[in-house]
């Protein structure tokens, strides 16, 4: 499968999931090893657990009770791993792929002075969580008919339905604009057309000034999706490049994704590529796996290809150690457009030994 599309599209399947491979991202090997070996099966059983909910809430069959259950227990075990360090992050992310195989990465960040806080959104009081959440719940209920962006926020969960019931045909996801979640050939999905082409034609101020000012960020990650539907692909990356620092994961995955599909389907190259570098720290795999594949769409600038060696090689081969193949798969392509080189997906100190010499030669030249 195409690099870049493995790591965007929600993947079908069933709901018997064939097994769950663990690694961690953010520390030190020993210390990885020893929270492995200490907490690897209660990961393993809490996240296959709850990947099974939820793919059966996607085909209609939700036990809200059970699922709620399941995340007290995940958060308590989250809680646990993060008393090891103690740690200043600990989260556990699960991809589910076309194998019915989850791969669960546990990210850490260990130092509170770390640079890669700057990813995780810091939480609010209780009080005002909750007055965030009526505030929203009164905001979407007003605007839910008219609102361009409510309307985002529907086809994307109908798409997200369709797809995990198998509804939707793979050979017709073809994408009239520079970014779809899917085609609009199912009859559900085609009314979406005209209301997205309506609203970036008719609503375009209104779409940009959510995106950077609304105060709920599942209407902001929707207002970039929308993004997608304009018509100059400069724009798209413009705009939704001053994204990559909001502070939700979602609005960044969100943005991430558009761009990188825009850059595929405009071939656009000459875009600086560092903000995208930045984001090989996060503590996200979503953040890490949507930035990699847009520099797999920028390598083939002579500049970026530079900057991506002296400023994101380390990042990439950390990337390559890791067992999640929305990481380490695109990781490996990416080091292999950049080099020439041929080394295995495992040959750690070949490229170790390769990166190493890439930036010696930079500083000869300099």
């Amino acid at each position: 499968m195409n690099y870049l599309l493995m790591s965007l599209l929600i993947l079908n399947g069933s709901v018997t999931l064939a097994g769950n491979i663990v690694d961690v991202h953010g520390l030190e090997h020993k210390t990885a090893q020893k929270l492995l070996q200490t907490y690897v099966t209660k990961i393993q059983t809490i996240e296959t657990l709850i990947m099974d909910e939820f793919l059966k809430a996607n085909q209609g069959h939700f036990d809200a009770k059970k699922y709620d259950c399941l995340i007290i227990k995940k958060n308590k075990l989250l809680a646990d791993i993060k008393q090891e360090g103690p740690f200043a992050f600990v989260d556990l992310q699960t991809v589910y792929y076309q194998n019915d195989t989850i791969y669960t990465t546990l990210e850490v960040i260990d130092d509170p002075k770390s640079d890669r806080m700057r990813f995780v959104m810091k939480p609010s009081h209780p009080v005002i969580e909750r007055v965030k959440a009526w505030r929203n719940r009164i905001y979407r209920s007003l605007w839910r008919r008219s609102d361009v962006i409510s309307q985002m926020q529907a086809y994307d969960a109908l798409t997200m339905q369709l797809t995990m019931t198998a509804q939707l045909k793979p050979e017709e996801n073809d994408c009239p604009a520079y970014h779809c979640l899917s085609s609009f050939h199912h009859p559900r999905l085609q009314p979406y057309w005209d209301i997205f082409q309506k609203g970036v034609t008719q609503e375009k101020q209104f779409i940009l000034t959510t995106l950077r000012y609304d105060p709920d960020p599942e209407r902001r990650a929707a207002a970039a999706f929308l993004v997608g539907h304009f018509s100059d692909p400069k724009e798209i990356v413009t705009v939704l490049g001053a994204c990559v620092d909001d502070s939700s994961s979602l609005v960044r995955n969100n943005a991430l994704r558009v761009i990188a599909l825009t850059l595929l389907k405009s071939r656009l190259t000459n875009i600086d590529c560092m903000p995208f570098i930045t984001l090989l720290e996060s503590p996200f795999v979503t953040d890490r796996n949507k930035a990699l594949s847009i520099l797999l769409g920028l390598v083939d600038d002579p500049v970026n290809k530079e900057k991506m060696i002296r400023y994101g090689g380390h990042g990439i081969l950390s990337l390559l150690h890791l067992s999640q193949p929305d990481n380490h798969d695109l990781a490996y392509a990416l080091l292999k457009k950049m080099s020439r080189q041929r080394f295995g997906a495992h040959q750690f100190s070949q490229w170790q030994t390769w990166l190493q010499q890439a930036q010696g030669q930079q500083d000869a030249f300099r």
